[in-house]
């Protein structure tokens, strides 16, 4: 490079694949360094047919067509404008090799010396391959410099002019276009994900697993963020292969760490929940990955700074990432103190439902991504938009764009409709080897009707009416005390001890109404313990006692509590029935008396609503080969499951429990549910322990028997059989219409938050109309 820059006129004889780098050449040697010409030769052919034309035209169009299919880097548009202006001033001169055998030899002369040899003037020639190559200079070898000079003139004069040509070809590579549609191609390379192919393509002959485009773009996406912030949360929706994604993201990220030899060679650890480590386990054996891989629980019962193999994880690991980040929201707990002090470089977080309860959810998300790698302004942002009271129903339009452009700083979210349109783009590169095209279902989302009738419905009424005046005097057990968040928030002991007592009511009434919206039996348990609750329902020989019967309780409960006055330390007086010990027991006794007169009620209920969930099962079952269930209490589902199998049940339909706690139990239902090996006609029941992680795609319909409370659960429980592997084109999605004295306020919330996060992050849950 020093002799072609050096002063004085220049040939150069070189394939036409150098364009680039000759580019650069021209433009450095700018109008002062004297005359260049440049003699592109032919490059190796890749046919085996020794036929080959000899007219220059067609040599033109090889070079043409070669160059436009290729493209010239952006980076080089203002040393191509200026290579331009030099040909048109007849400082550089240039041909094509002229009729006979074509010009394949590497010359390159100078005033100052000659160099020849196999070296292209192409970026692996001049950097990166192992060449062969001879420099001559006039003083020490006279002769041979003089020879080869007279050759590459030979070549130049059998040469054809070439200028306007290239001109032209120059000027289509540099196509001049507006700055909207530069902007819109730069934001296109960064969607699309092209730029990040190299770091996949590894993986191409060694991995037997296919990566989808929509993977391969948002792993490009993925790249880039990690690149700029440090951290990425992918929240693409549930069912779309977020578990194959993210190991060949982390492959990409570990190639991509070592391609830039940094000193620190890319420890990997993964946090996930129990029932999918055997899922990132295998598909990063497919990706000759290795992966640390440790269960949430393991987070749970580690301590800040003991020696167990997750701290240590936590602070020797260069990438960590956490799939189901939901479940990390919390400022208080221990797992979630020990993920948001990890000391990693990287971090990626995997949820589909980043936004559960309030925008403050995305708080918690940057936390664990690391708060100081993003702009004061992205942060106040969320802060700002986390304080009003109505959600974000209630932000005006520009804070909703600002809310968007924050989001997009971190997180890479495509919805099912989004991901669909993506399938209808390539539909054959999402094709299975069975033929069919991996695609969300058709979503049909109905309600059912409960049917209550109007004597149930006056005592549910009364029920809430008792459960309102519930104090919640067990929510007062333990020390009250000023926590030390609420404090630095600048709330008063006056202000907390208020909103304690207003909390343990409502909790005391929400538990009460949640309990009897899912069945009779769940409020018998929740006030009386599971055992005397089933003998309420002569049911102590159909079904065993399996849970803990002190939980729920609430009678027994109240009752060891009397007289037993909670520690103050708030520095206030508290209402006597906190404070005096004789007020407190009466405060008890008074409290077991409402609960007293809730049970008077509920004896006098009908089963009514728990036999119209059953023939909605049984009817569904008749539709559908498999049918799946979900309802937050496992007592009520074993109560389903002993109604739908009782003698005048459908014996043709098999009714399976899956519930927390029960791992040989849950395992032989996934295997029926299954959506490659399952078989038979099935209705499981489920608590929301099997909302998460697990594949029940078999199953064509799904039925909420209880209104989840957070948009998390209503994800979870749907992505398990909406999902783009399913078998089957369309699905159902069930929800309950209760009655008003059976609804919960929890439920406007819902809809409420399902509202925010369609306008904020684009939503997934398609709700029925007669819901909103």
């Amino acid at each position: 490079m020093p002799d072609l820059l050096a002063d004085g006129d220049a040939l150069v004889v070189t394939g036409y694949s150098g364009l680039d780098q000759l580019i650069r050449l021209v433009s450095q040697r700018g109008d002062a360094a004297g005359q260049l010409r440049l003699l592109l030769g032919s490059e190796p052919s890749s046919s085996s047919s020794q036929d080959f034309s000899l007219h220059n035209r067609s040599f033109e169009q090889e070079v043409r067509s070669y160059w436009l299919s290729r493209g010239i880097s952006l980076r080089l548009s203002g040393q191509l404008i200026h290579c331009i202006e030099l040909l048109r001033n007849g400082l550089v001169s240039v041909r094509y090799p002229g009729p006979g055998p074509r010009v394949h030899a590497k010359i390159y002369c100078t005033q100052v010396a000659v160099t020849l040899g196999s070296s292209n003037f192409t970026a692996p020639g001049l950097h990166s391959q192992h060449e062969a190559n001879a420099r001559f200079t006039p003083k020490d070898e006279p002769r041979r410099y003089r020879e080869i000079w007279q050759y590459a003139e030979f070549l130049w004069e059998h040469g054809t002019d070439a200028k306007g040509a290239l001109l032209a070809l120059l000027e289509n590579l540099l196509r001049c276009v507006t700055w909207r549609e530069a902007l819109a191609r730069a934001c296109a390379e960064l969607l699309e994900g092209n730029w990040a192919a190299s770091y996949l393509e590894s993986l191409g002959h060694s991995s037997d697993v296919a990566v989808w485009p929509s993977q391969r773009k948002g792993i490009g996406q993925a790249l880039y963020l990690i690149e700029t912030v440090g951290g990425v949360l992918i929240a693409d929706a549930t069912g779309s292969g977020k578990t194959r994604m993210g190991v060949h993201l982390l492959r990409a990220v570990y190639d991509r760490i070592w391609s830039a030899s940094r000193g620190h060679k890319g420890l990997i650890a993964m946090v996930c929940p129990p029932l999918v480590l055997a899922s990132w386990e295998r598909e990063s054996l497919r990706c000759f990955l290795q992966i640390n891989i440790r269960s949430h629980g393991a987070l749970s019962h580690s301590r800040a700074g003991d020696e167990s193999v997750i701290s240590d994880l936590m602070v020797r690991s260069q990438t960590l990432a956490v799939d189901e980040a939901h479940n990390f929201l919390s400022q208080t707990s221990n797992r979630s103190r020990q993920l948001v002090h990890n000391l990693a470089d990287q971090v990626v977080l995997f949820t589909a439902t980043p936004f559960n309860r309030s925008a403050s959810d995305l708080l918690r998300m940057i936390d664990i991504l690391g708060a100081d790698n993003f702009d004061d302004q992205v942060l106040a942002s969320l802060e700002r938009l986390t304080r009003l009271k109505g959600g974000l129903r209630d932000a005006a339009p520009e804070d909703l764009a600002t809310l968007k452009s924050a989001l997009a700083r971190f997180m890479v979210r495509r919805t099912k409709k989004q991901l669909n349109s993506m399938v209808d783009l390539e539909p054959d590169a999402y094709r299975l080897p069975t033929g069919r095209v991996c695609r969300y279902p058709e979503h049909h989302s109905q309600v059912y009707e409960l049917n209550e009738s109007a004597h149930d419905i006056k005592l549910a009424g009364e029920i809430l009416a008792i459960a309102r005046s519930l104090v919640g005097i067990t929510h007062f057990e333990k020390a009250l005390y000023l926590p030390e968040s609420h404090a630095r928030s600048g709330m008063s002991a006056e202000a907390y001890l208020q909103m304690r007592l207003k909390s343990a009511k409502g909790l005391a009434c929400h538990h009460v109404m949640a309990s009897l919206r899912s069945s009779r039996l769940a409020l018998f348990r929740h006030i009386l313990g599971e055992r005397e609750a089933l003998q309420r329902l002569h049911l102590q020989h159909d079904l065993a006692v399996e849970g803990d019967d002190a939980t729920g309780n609430m009678r027994e409960r109240i009752t060891a509590l009397q007289g037993r006055v909670p520690e103050n330390r708030l520095g206030i007086d508290l209402p006597t029935w906190l404070s005096d010990p004789e007020e407190h027991r009466r405060e008890c006794e008074a409290e077991v008396g409402r609960y007293t007169y809730i049970l008077m009620r509920l004896e006098r209920m009908s089963d009514g609503r728990e036999q119209r969930k059953c023939q909605l099962l049984l009817g569904l079952a008749r539709q559908h080969e498999q049918v799946i269930a979900f309802d937050h209490f496992p007592l009520t589902l074993r109560y389903l499951q002993y109604l739908i199998a009782r003698p005048h049940g459908d014996n043709r339909v098999e009714v399976l429990l899956g519930v927390g706690g029960k791992k040989r139990q849950n395992q032989a239902l996934q295997a029926r549910l299954d959506p490659e090996r399952g078989k038979g006609r099935v209705i499981a029941l489920c608590s929301d322990a099997l909302s998460e992680g697990v594949n029940l795609q078999r199953a064509s319909a799904m039925v909420h028997l209880d209104m989840p409370s957070v948009v998390r659960y209503a994800e979870q429980r749907v992505g398990r059989i909406d999902r783009m592997d399913s078998p089957h084109d369309s699905i159902e999605c069930w929800w309950p219409r209760d009655a008003d004295t059976f609804a919960l306020k929890a439920d406007e919330r819902f809809i409420a938050r399902v509202e925010d996060v369609e306008s904020s992050l684009g939503g997934n849950l398609q709700l029925p109309d007669a819901l909103l």
